[in-house]
């Protein structure tokens, strides 16, 4: 097995010539103990065939040329830290994790549905004040009692029959007074018609002959058709009123 070749045979001119330079640099023999303690190499652990060949490579070397060697191995550190830097694979890039958005909620069923529109109604119109009421007439206000019940029919024909039962027994003014009671008692009364012209009568038989006669005539213009119309004529001789 062969030695392996010296740096001062193979190195680059730089480092041969730092070499060269430290040979004629020898230390003293106290100069080499001092270096070997600060170095470390004179520990009780070292061994004496260590010692020699560090003191002899010393010898060789020096103390300046040990600081050349100090140098050269700065220089070659440098470098193969700069090769290290260099070799070494770069770092995976890290990816990006993005954030990602929570999914919407989902809408309530009140979102959901359409919103509400209120139909807005029209108010109806104002009734009209050219509008003039007018008093219905005795024909109109049996029309307008068509929910009349049977009892009050009743007692309008017992009590029209209790003031024709005093008029044919010739109590004109009894009769006139049962019939003031069936007003008072029916204002709008069915039987207002029939009652109306027992009162024509009943004037006429008590001698009132001109309160029988007008009571006759507005009755005639107002129902110049009525059932009744042919008798009222007949009480206050009015042949020629319609």
């Amino acid at each position: 097995m062969r030695d392996p070749r010296r740096l001062v045979d193979r190195g680059e001119d730089l480092e041969v010539a730092l070499l060269r330079s430290a040979l004629p640099d020898a230390p003293s023999q106290g100069s080499k103990r001092r270096m070997l303690v600060a170095l470390g190499i004179a520990s009780g652990v070292a061994t004496a065939s260590a010692e020699a060949t560090a003191a002899g490579t010393l010898a060789k070397v020096g103390l300046a040329g040990l600081l050349k060697w100090v140098g050269i191995g700065v220089i070659g550190g440098a470098a193969m830290v700069g090769v290290v830097e260099t070799v070494a694979p770069q770092a995976a890039p890290v990816s990006r994790v993005g954030i990602v958005a929570p999914p919407p909620l989902p809408r309530t069923p009140a979102e959901l549905a359409p919103p509400t529109v209120t139909e807005q109604v029209p108010a109806p119109p104002a009734a009209s004040e050219d509008v003039v009421s007018a008093e219905p007439s005795p024909q109109a206000a049996r029309s307008q009692e068509p929910g009349a019940s049977t009892t009050s029919l009743a007692d309008e024909v017992r009590a029209l029959d209790g003031a024709r039962k005093a008029l044919a027994g010739g109590n004109a003014r009894e009769c006139l007074a049962k019939l003031e009671s069936y007003r008072a008692e029916f204002p709008r009364g069915v039987l207002g018609l029939e009652a109306t012209v027992l009162r024509i009568e009943a004037l006429a038989a008590s001698g009132a002959r001109t309160q029988a006669r007008d009571l006759g005539t507005r009755f005639l213009e107002s129902h110049p058709d009525s059932a009744h119309a042919a008798r009222v004529r007949s009480v206050i001789g009015a042949e020629t009123i319609p």
